[in-house]
């Protein structure tokens, strides 16, 4: 709970120094620099959501080969075993 609290209390400042930055580039800024604000924090969100989904995209691309190659080394290993005993087999049947 202690951890709860002090959460609101840090998303409260958060806002607090927001608004006082709006404020401060309502009154001392250039026009529509708040808009601007506005506009590049939501391309920023945008740009970072995109990029956490194509890293994770990466993630499950790379485990799905690791997973292939782990299944073709797998069936190497089976096929490898599977000649040794024909050929065992053979050469026991043969002498």
């Amino acid at each position: 709970e202690r951890s709860t609290l002090q959460e609101f209390f840090a998303l409260e400042e958060v806002r607090r120094k927001e608004r006082e930055l709006k404020d401060y580039m309502l009154i001392a800024g250039r026009p529509g620099l708040w808009d601007d604000w506005v506009a590049f924090q939501k391309r920023h969100i945008a740009n970072e959501l995109a990029a956490a989904q194509a890293r994770r995209r990466a993630e499950i691309e790379a485990a799905q080969r690791q997973e292939e190659i782990t299944l073709m080394i797998c069936v190497g290993i089976l096929f490898t075993l599977i000649v040794v005993v024909i050929f065992g087999f053979v050469y026991i049947m043969t002498r």
